[in-house]
């Protein structure tokens, strides 16, 4: 072997054992890498028990405290209680005596009365008899007859003041007699119920809190990983909707983020709206006259200009973002609810992929004409199954479904209902979806059936139209007996499609 191929058997012995070395590099860097991940994940393990153990420790210490407060409360109002029944003790021992006195002053009033002179009527005989009584009766008390009977007459003055007075302390007697009868249900008792009722509440809502944050909000450390669980924990608590302070959060995850917006991408709109040409003065007009013509409820929360300048921002950049869709009346209702519970960016996250994730806000703000016709028809078949007299009513007066479905449906019921009530539906519209607004619709209208039934065309209209700030949450959400989902919906659009 000549020298030449003597190196060149050597450089490639050199290249493959740098390429095995470069290998055998890589497996180990991948190990360590494995490693590494293992004891992250050992750590986080760690800190996620020691966190869980903070927790427990806290919750029992919370409770203990409760309870403490609790027994605390209880034994004061225990010791008012002990004090009002001493009072009680008092009243009825003072009733006594006043019985004591009273019978006491009866039979000396008994005594006076026989002394009475007798009555004008009696004979000669019977007089000499009775004069003859005084005169001695006043030997006895050592007094002239005259002084005897001033006496006599005295007492007789005693005795219809004594009278009177008699008369007062029964008037008395029966008001004393009046609030024993009522003191066991006194307004002591009553404040007594209604501070323990008031103890036990604000309990019951601490506790209830607490429950919410150790199993529903603790799993949104890793909501990808925890995603099935928190849904199903919040399809169970939906029933009683979500705590106010959790809201924006929960609202945040169920709607998702498809779009993949963050505030990079907000920023980078809002540096160029002045340059835009979707930004005209019309756009800003419209825009501008539905803040000031829609919501006079702005003017109720604190810094009510800066919250109308963020509606108007998230508006404006959501017409750039999508021109498609550009701005349409209505939006500022779904905004507002994201920007009273969150920042401009994350609301303007959340209003895009609900408008964009919602088959039916997607159409409706689309003016899909076709498919818009769709849902509406699929709501005629639902009045059909569900309140027939209602839906012949109507059909009898000739007034479109549209004619209150369209208000309802663009603004997600916000315009229908107070801020509470609108809150709670879009609890169950997040969680159920689009098939949900149907329900609620269909419930709505159950409730006032009776109502429609009897009104004319214009009282019927305006009845549908106001009934909802009428109505009591419990008659709201009575939906369950409505089957109908969002899957069922495109079932029944395929049907028509078919037939």
């Amino acid at each position: 072997m000549s020298q030449d191929e003597l190196i060149d058997f050597y450089k490639n012995e050199m290249v493959q054992l740098k390429d095995q070395l470069n290998y055998k590099l890589q497996v180990i860097t991948d190990q360590q890498d494995e490693l590494n991940k293992c004891l992250n994940l050992i750590n986080s393990l760690k800190e996620n028990n020691e966190g869980l153990s903070d927790m427990f420790s806290q919750y029992k210490s919370f409770a203990q405290q409760q309870m403490t407060e609790l027994e605390q409360r209880l034994a004061q109002m225990s010791v008012e209680k002990a004090d009002k029944d001493f009072q009680l003790d008092q009243l009825l021992y003072e009733i006594k005596q006043m019985k004591k006195k009273e019978q006491q002053e009866e039979k000396y009033v008994q005594q006076l009365k026989n002394q009475e002179s007798p009555p004008d009527n009696v004979s000669s005989t019977d007089l000499e008899d009775q004069q003859s009584k005084v005169k001695m009766s006043a030997e006895i008390y050592n007094m002239s007859p005259e002084d005897f009977q001033q006496v006599k007459k005295s007492n007789k003055q005693y005795l219809s003041l004594f009278d009177q007075i008699k008369e007062n302390k029964k008037k008395r007697k029966q008001e004393i007699e009046f609030l024993m009868d009522n003191l066991p249900t006194s307004v002591y008792k009553i404040l007594y119920d209604d501070e323990i009722k008031k103890i036990k509440d604000t309990a019951n809502k601490q506790f209830e809190m607490k429950i919410w944050q150790d199993e529903v909000m603790s799993l949104f450390v890793n909501k990808v990983k925890n995603r099935k669980r928190i849904k199903e924990k919040l399809d169970l608590y939906v029933k009683n909707s979500f705590p106010e302070q959790f809201r924006g959060k929960i609202w945040s995850f169920l709607i998702g983020n498809n779009q993949k917006i963050n505030k990079h991408i907000y920023d980078k709109f809002l540096k160029v709206v002045p340059q835009n040409p979707i930004v005209t003065q019309q756009l800003l007009t419209q825009i501008n006259n539905d803040l000031t013509r829609t919501f006079s409820i702005i003017n109720e929360f604190e810094g009510s200009g800066r919250l109308q300048d963020e509606m108007r921002e998230v508006l404006i950049i959501f017409s750039m973002y999508r021109p498609d869709f550009g701005y349409v009346q209505g939006m500022t209702y779904l905004v507002f609810m994201f920007l009273i519970r969150m920042n401009k960016q994350k609301a303007f996250k959340c209003f895009t992929n609900l408008v964009i994730g919602s088959d039916l806000l997607r159409n409706l703000y689309l003016f899909k004409g076709k498919i818009i016709d769709k849902y509406f028809n699929a709501f005629d078949t639902y009045i059909q199954q569900y309140l027939p007299k209602v839906a012949k009513h109507l059909d009898d007066l000739k007034i479109p479904k549209q004619s209150f479905l369209v208000e309802w449906y663009y603004t997600v019921f916000t315009r229908a209902f107070n801020l509470i009530i609108s809150s709670k539906v879009w609890d169950h519209f997040l969680c159920e979806g689009d098939g949900f607004i149907f329900k609620l619709s269909l419930s709505i209208l159950c409730s006032i059936q009776n109502d429609i039934i009897q009104s004319e065309y214009e009282d019927c209209l305006m009845l549908i139209r106001s009934c909802s700030f009428q109505l009591k949450d419990q008659d709201i959400f009575k939906t369950s007996r409505y089957k109908i989902t969002t899957q069922s919906l495109q079932d029944l659009f395929l049907s028509q499609l078919e037939s």
